[in-house]
């Protein structure tokens, strides 16, 4: 099985990774019209957050 991951979000929409993990982390930096398309596209490609990838990210694994 395939998993969609934010590089596939981010070629989809021809968008930085950083721009689509701004999004996905609610920052403040990026415009509310570009948020909302990216996560409704997101959601439209099968995109779920990997948590495990996120704990390994920010060192919190244990």
């Amino acid at each position: 099985m395939d998993y969609v991951t934010i590089k596939d979000v981010a070629k989809r929409l021809n968008l930085a990774v950083s721009t689509i993990s701004r999004a996905f982390n609610d920052k403040y930096d990026i415009k509310k019209e570009t948020k909302e398309l990216i996560l409704k596209t997101a959601t439209e490609m099968g995109y779920h957050p990997n948590p495990m990838a996120k704990k390994v990210n920010t060192k919190k694994i244990f």
